[in-house]
């Protein structure tokens, strides 16, 4: 038998066990209940055919009683119901009795007799009355009439007890059929609950889990019934697929932060080398100037001192150490310049480096307010 591998079949084939069990039992019930149904009618018609023999037997006696009364009293009115009321009745009574009897073939033969006897015993009635006395004739028919009564009796009275005992033995067989109907229902109704609970509910609360677990970061939960071949399975090896690319997207997102990491460790690193060196050769810059400065101090301080020897040139000396002074101040102005520009770069690239990875900013230079370098000329000394 092929295994089914759909939900949907599972679920249609539990339906039809319960359907099929049902109908059986239905089934069941109802030819019992047809057969039961049959024996009661059958012995309803025999009980109301057993009230028929008796109107018919009573008709005959009407009929007999009137024949005897006449022949000893010689009255014509005794004869009426002989001619007339007993006759009806008779035949009333055997017409009913047909139409009770119209199935049972043996029955109807066994009517046909009996009115057929009847008749003989009319004929010979007939003749009584005309002899005025009650013939061996008479006697012999009516006896035939008696016979046939007695015999039509008995077979409706062994219906009567044969449909009984069918009725009990229906009525017991239909409790035991709904008895064993109803329990192969319930069987079938609990294997399916079972079933459906063992091979759909439970799997469906095992995979719920699992979607729960893996949308909270569980992603080392292991996926069930993935090797089912139905709807259930479907959904687990889909489960899988979202869990296997969860799982890929990690490791991607672990990678390129890994990478950013990198990267802006290394930008860090250029950006702290850059400082030193332009620090190292700005440093060398400067010191430099100082020196020129130095140097062009000394030669100021000398021709100071030149000037202060000779009197006689000191307006003309004066002057030229005005002209040099000045030249002084707008080399001090433009060294001090240079010297702020460098501090706000060294600022601007310690900035940049401690924003990439919160490096110690570069170290500053000393600067000197404007005018107190100690080369400056002191112009009152002069």
């Amino acid at each position: 038998m092929p295994m089914i591998r759909s939900i949907t079949h599972k679920l249609l084939a539990c339906f039809a066990l319960v359907a099929a069990a049902t109908v059986v039992t239905a089934l069941l019930l109802h030819v019992l209940l047809t057969v039961l149904e049959g024996d009661q009618r059958a012995s309803a018609d025999s009980r109301e055919a057993l009230t028929v023999l008796e109107g018919i037997a009573g008709a005959i006696i009407v009929q007999d009683g009137a024949v005897g009364r006449y022949i000893l009293s010689l009255d014509a009115a005794t004869l009426e119901p002989f001619r007339g009321s007993g006759l009806d009745s008779y035949t009333r009574s055997v017409g009913q009795l047909r139409t009770l009897k119209a199935g049972d073939t043996a029955q109807l033969g066994r009517i046909a007799a009996l009115d057929g006897a009847v008749g003989a015993w009319r004929e010979a009635a007939r003749d009584d009355v005309k002899r005025m006395t009650v013939t061996e004739a008479s006697r012999k028919a009516m006896a035939v009439v008696r016979e046939l009564l007695a015999e039509i009796r008995r077979v409706e009275r062994e219906t009567v007890a044969t449909r009984s005992a069918a009725i009990d033995t229906a009525f017991a067989a239909t409790s035991r059929a709904a008895m064993a109907g109803s329990a192969l229902a319930l069987v079938v109704a609990i294997g399916a609950w079972v079933f459906a609970a063992r091979h759909l509910a439970r799997p469906l609360v095992r995979l719920t889990g699992t979607m729960r677990r893996l949308a909270e970061g569980e992603l080392d939960t292991a996926v069930p019934d993935t090797g089912r071949r139905d709807e259930i399975g479907a959904m687990a090896r889909a489960l899988e697929v979202f869990k296997a690319n969860a799982v890929e997207r990690g490791r991607l997102e672990a990678g390129r932060a890994a990478a950013e990491r990198h990267r802006a460790e290394e930008k860090a690193a250029l950006l702290r080398g850059l400082a030193t060196r332009f620090q190292n050769s700005v440093g060398q810059a400067v010191a430099e100037l100082i020196g020129s400065a130095e140097t062009m101090r000394g030669g100021a301080a000398d021709l100071i001192e030149l000037v202060t020897r000779t009197d006689g040139q000191a307006g003309a000396i004066a002057r030229s150490a005005d002209a040099v002074s000045a030249h002084m101040q707008v080399v001090a102005g433009g060294a001090e310049e240079l010297a702020a520009s460098i501090a706000e770069v060294d600022t601007q690239i310690a900035r940049a480096a401690g924003a990439s990875d919160d490096a110690p900013p570069v170290p500053r230079p000393p600067t000197t307010p404007r005018g107190t370098w100690p080369w400056w000329p002191n112009r009152s000394a002069s």
